[in-house]
């Protein structure tokens, strides 16, 4: 079995552009734009974050939480139980390694 090929800089800094800035925040609270600021302040630890995930083989318990909101679709009863489009709100950084 050969070495576990890590990120790099480079994939962390294109992850972190990929990101829309206009994305609903999770339960984490945190917002793409102050994402791309704590990767900008201190790539070097979010790196070693993502990496040790990677290498441990771990998704942290925390980034799998999810907030559910639901939408209320237009001309239906509240009563009914299709009324509703459910969305899943995910915590940013759990978006980044994923």
């Amino acid at each position: 079995m050969g070495e576990i090929p890590l990120f790099n800089m480079e994939e962390l800094k294109q992850a972190a552009r990929e990101i829309k800035n206009r994305k609903a925040l999770g339960p984490d609270g945190i917002t793409p734009k102050k994402l791309k600021a704590i990767i900008k302040e201190h790539p070097e630890e979010i790196l070693d974050v993502m990496n040790k995930c990677f290498i441990d083989g771990e998704f942290l318990k925390i980034w799998k939480l999810g907030r559910l909101l639901l939408i209320e679709k237009e001309n239906k009863g509240e009563e009914d139980g299709w009324s509703y489009r459910p969305i899943g709100l995910l915590d940013i950084c759990g978006k980044l390694l994923g």
